[in-house]
């Protein structure tokens, strides 16, 4: 009977898959890692885990295959490199695979993180367009390598970038109903919007995806409302951060593997309950009292929250937006400006996230709603999310030289 990957398994499988960019002999790349790792071990207990993991993943999988490559970056400078792996099942699972996508390491990859715009994707929602470009450069190619073993079930991994492609490749499978999927994603940023989040748990089933998530990792915060993250309820297996605010630390793959440790999945879903419903008032209060100082991830979720009812309050479709080319900042603008329009209460209300999204990265803006015009409030989120690009921007490139 198939069974789920443990979170030790799926973590090791996110981290190996890094060096099939320049190692394109998958079993290569995945034993070099394995063997690092138990270099790298404290003491005996760690490297009997990575033993007994090396010989599961060996046992369990097929190793003897090529990396598959793909595209990243914009039109003009993309790079091509190894970007995935599809094991296919043998012994007890047999009728299995595990495809499994690297996170960012180039420059090129970089580019396509700060691509913001959105794309038609599955189920017709819209998806972050440099995540949906990278993954179509290796559509092909992966469901050709994932059809030669006619699987009826998919264990779908990735980390950082690589767990926005695999929600974007487990929506299409999904879609076209190839085969039942279970996925396990770690420190992943937001890939698509709600449309296409919520068919993807649907399809796809709550039961079997798993997001793990560190405390205070930056890279999850991003991109920021209308993504959403997957499943639609927000569930997330958190595991501890490193400090106290927001660390680049928390993003590696190693800092992933030593929090799961041997733990399983109910033991890691057991700290997680869902969120309380918080109107406008409450959340921008919430936003308010964590921000006394920069770069509190508390006041940053409250402060996405608050974004998010103030468009749902002026009424704006995100869809209908999109298909007009006008961006997310200019649409959180308008709506902003739109918002002040409603009366005294929520033009005060339009003020203070400006405040609080200002103080978030260190500023002190004072300001009224007689000051309020689309020029400043533009420029004001643009700082807001410049600042967080940047956070995550540094843990990106940091996955490359520690993972």
């Amino acid at each position: 009977m198939p069974q789920v990957l443990s979170p030790a398994l799926s973590a090791s499988l996110a981290q190996a898959v890094y060096d099939v960019r320049l190692m394109p002999d998958v079993e290569a790349a995945v034993r070099d890692r394995l063997a690092a790792r138990g270099l790298e071990a404290g003491d005996a207990a760690g490297r009997d885990q990575v033993e007994a993991l090396t010989t599961e993943i060996v046992e369990d999988f097929e190793l003897r295959t090529s990396a598959i490559s793909g595209l990243s970056g914009f039109i003009g400078t993309r790079d091509s490199s190894g970007f995935a792996m599809v094991l296919h099942g043998k012994g007890r699972r047999r009728g299995e695979a595990a495809v499994v996508f690297r996170g960012t390491q180039t420059t090129g990859d970089w580019l396509s993180n700060a691509n913001y715009r959105g794309s038609p994707g599955p189920f017709g929602g819209f998806v972050h367009t440099g995540f949906q470009d990278i993954y179509l450069s290796l559509e092909r190619e992966v469901m050709a390598r994932m059809r030669q073993g006619d699987p009826s079930r998919l264990h779908v991994v990735g980390h950082s970038l690589g767990g926005a492609i695999a929600h974007l490749f487990a929506g299409r499978v999904v879609e076209r109903s190839i085969a039942a999927v279970e996925l396990y994603t770690f420190g992943a940023p937001r890939s698509g919007g709600d449309t296409f989040v919520r068919e993807l748990t649907a399809r796809v089933g709550e039961g079997y995806m798993h997001r793990v998530q560190a405390e205070n990792d930056p890279v999850p915060m991003v991109p920021i409302w209308p993504y959403v993250h997957a499943p639609l309820s927000g569930a997330v297996l958190k595991v501890a951060g490193v400090g106290g605010t927001i660390s680049v630390d928390a993003h590696l793959m190693p800092h992933y593997i030593r929090e799961v440790g041997q733990l399983d999945w109910a033991r890691l879903a057991s700290a997680w309950s869902p969120p309380p419903v918080k109107t406008l008032s409450e959340l921008i209060a919430e936003a308010r009292a964590e921000s006394s100082f920069p770069y509190s991830k508390l006041a940053l979720k409250a402060l996405g929250k608050a974004l998010e009812l103030v468009l749902l309050s002026v009424g704006v479709s995100i869809a209908a937006t999109l298909a007009t080319g006008v961006t997310f900042l200019d649409l959180l603008a308008k709506s902003l400006i739109r918002l002040a329009a409603l009366g005294a209460e929520m033009a005060e209300y339009a003020v203070e996230i400006l405040r609080i999204a200002a103080r978030w990265i260190g500023l002190t803006l004072t300001v009224t709603a007689r000051d309020l015009s689309i020029a400043l409030v533009r420029f004001v989120l643009d700082l807001l999310f410049r600042a967080i690009a940047r956070l995550a921007r540094g843990a990106l490139e940091t996955v490359g030289r520690l993972r």
